[in-house]
């Protein structure tokens, strides 16, 4: 396991690389492609990539070490990753950029519901008061007038 200090930039650097996609798929026009077609190319890509990655780092590990129900979570995994890909891939063709990333950080929220339904971690208010805020936030940022009330 890593140094805890280095879990953390090693988490900045994923969240990193994941917020350059959105502006990524805009800049390049990667949104006129069908959503399914852009699944695929991407995804063919990144299977290259990580096919080639395990033979190089981890030749120990084989598909036969695999429980049962390990394959049946991974397929799992594999088909909710497949819907949130090809829903942010329809997202990204209709709303700025900018408005997604910012629905994006109720990723923690979610997290936190599905950790304490599935892992059964502790669950505070504290986590709803900070989604009341975020909710508000979102409102503020992308309402054409949030303050329409005020004059």
């Amino acid at each position: 396991m890593m140094e805890s200090k280095n879990i953390y930039l090693v988490g900045i650097c994923a969240i990193a690389c994941y917020a350059l996609l959105g502006p990524i798929v805009r800049k390049f026009a990667l949104t006129s492609f069908p959503p399914f077609a852009f699944i695929a190319t991407a995804n063919i890509i990144l299977f290259l990539i990580s096919l080639s990655c395990w033979a190089l780092f981890e030749r120990h590990f084989t598909p036969a070490q695999i429980q049962p129900m390990q394959w049946v979570w991974l397929t799992g995994f594999a088909a909710l990753n497949f819907v949130g890909y090809y829903l942010y891939v329809r997202a990204m063709g209709g709303m700025p950029v900018s408005h997604y990333q910012l629905m994006a950080l109720a990723t923690p929220i979610f997290g936190g519901l599905f950790a304490w339904y599935l892992l059964k971690e502790p669950l505070s208010l504290k986590i709803f008061a900070g989604f009341a805020i975020m909710c508000l936030g979102y409102y503020i940022a992308v309402a054409k007038k949030p303050f329409g009330w005020v004059g």
